[in-house]
């Protein structure tokens, strides 16, 4: 999968699965000779689609990338209908496939939650949260570790903090979060259960928030992010993030925030600019290689 071909749709997704394999999934009843390994196929399928969730989940880690939250909500329902086995799922799928599915819903999870991170996303939260309720003989210790980590992502520090995207951060991402899930707390012989730690070289602090020079408290105010359009990850970042003017690639883009918020993937940032009638208009212009001021006052 190469980094810059990922694209948070299901189109996308699809693409990834190789045409026998979606025609067997289209009509399993229609390719019921026994030549075919049945279960094989089914868990293939799902197996190959919860692959493409976690690379659309380190692809766009830390961006609140609408898109590819939908996409990732959509395959968290389609698994977990799977796992209920209540009808609502593959006509297909049996008891057998349960494990399967199981993995294919933490990773799942866990690449919404990378998407995610630090925006506290009520709509993610309540789906996580519905998972983790579930309680069965086939719900081990390595389901809550994932689920419980999709949900801290959720909060990173308060919200203060979100997931980077640079070299290291992706390497520590795919250490951390690789989808193999243990039975329970004292199994380390397919995964050293350590490496879970390994997220926190990936985490990144974007929270802005503006202060009052005169009284030096904290204030909530309209701010306006200029960019030249370099990231193509803005197209609607966060609760935060106004669906403002987002321009194509290439071409100076604008997007108002409320602060105190999470700031968007900061490649390409140019000015930030003070947009409150209550304050004096200020410009703060960003230089390439400077990182986005935390703290603004106005």
């Amino acid at each position: 999968v190469m980094w810059n071909h990922v694209q948070p749709t299901t189109e996308w997704l699809i693409s990834q699965v190789p045409t026998f394999l979606q025609e067997y999934h289209a009509d399993p009843r229609g390719n019921s000779s026994e030549e075919f390994d049945h279960e094989a196929l089914r868990q293939g399928h799902a197996r190959i689609l919860a692959g493409g969730c976690f690379a659309i989940g380190l692809r766009y880690a830390g961006t609140a990338n609408a898109s590819a939250q939908q996409v990732l909500l959509e395959h968290v329902r389609y698994f977990s209908a799977g796992c209920r086995n209540d009808g609502s799922g593959h006509k297909e799928w049996t008891q057998r496939d349960r494990p399967a599915l199981e993995t294919c819903l933490n990773t799942a999870a866990l690449a919404l939650g990378m998407v995610m991170a630090g925006t506290g996303d009520l709509e993610s939260l309540k789906l996580l949260r519905a998972q983790r309720r579930r309680i069965d003989a086939e719900i081990m210790y390595g389901n809550h570790v994932a689920l419980h980590t999709a949900i801290g992502f959720l909060f990173l520090g308060g919200g203060r903090f979100t997931l980077s995207r640079s070299n290291t951060a992706i390497a520590s991402l795919v250490i951390a979060l690789y989808p193999r899930f243990t039975v329970n707390t004292t199994s380390n012989r397919y995964y050293l259960q350590a490496f879970r730690h390994f997220y926190v070289m990936a985490l990144e602090s974007r929270c802005l928030h503006t202060v009052d020079i005169d009284t030096n408290t904290p204030c909530s105010i309209p701010l306006i992010i200029t960019t030249n359009g370099a990231s193509d990850d803005t197209e609607a970042q966060s609760v935060e993030v106004s669906p403002a003017q987002v321009e194509p690639q290439g071409c100076s883009a604008q997007m108002e925030v409320m602060t105190p918020c999470l700031v968007p993937d900061p490649i390409g940032f140019q000015l930030v600019e003070v947009a409150s009638p209550r304050y004096w208009y200020r410009q703060v212009p960003i230089k390439p290689d400077d990182s986005i001021p935390q703290v603004i006052y106005v």
